[in-house]
């Protein structure tokens, strides 16, 4: 059984939480400025986390690729795996437009 003081700290995480406020069309034109800013054409694999601010890891993005359901376009550059940036911007669109149908209402 939830003691009082803790169930009035549940109820108050409850009530902080912004991400709730933002719109998909807010979210998606994040994903875009987040494309915009990288500086290169293409994003390797291992700088995945760093231009998603860590919500795409690079061995996230290598499971996928081997289940075939990773990002398109990808190739070898130098040994390294390379996404063109605009593919990258698609499947994270894609991902936030699925999360937003499944997540639950506030």
């Amino acid at each position: 059984m939830k003691s009082p003081e803790l169930k009035k700290n549940i109820e108050q995480m409850a009530e902080i939480r912004p991400y709730v406020e933002t719109t998909i069309e807010q979210a998606l034109k994040h994903v875009d400025e987040m494309g915009a800013a990288w500086p290169s054409p293409v994003v390797a694999r291992k700088a995945l986390p760093k231009m998603t601010g860590g919500t795409l890891s690079s061995k996230y993005a290598a499971n996928l690729d081997s289940l075939k359901q990773g990002i398109e376009g990808g190739f070898l550059l130098m040994g390294q795996v390379v996404y063109p940036v605009e593919n990258v911007v698609s499947f994270l669109k894609t991902k936030v437009a699925t999360s937003w149908k499944t997540r639950k209402a506030a």
